[in-house]
């Protein structure tokens, strides 16, 4: 739970809705694509 709460916090992944979540559905590639461009620039190998 803890490290879910950091990567919604820090913005590397959001949720279906702004209280839910779906660890087991599936992404689309947008959402993949989303995800990996806000983790890169959250660690700073990429700016936004």
């Amino acid at each position: 739970y803890e490290g879910v709460k950091k990567t919604v916090s820090a913005g590397v992944f959001n949720g279906k809705t702004k209280a839910t979540i779906d660890p087991k559905g599936m992404l689309t590639y947008a959402e993949a694509a989303t995800a990996i461009r806000n983790l890169l620039t959250e660690t700073k190998m990429i700016n936004k």
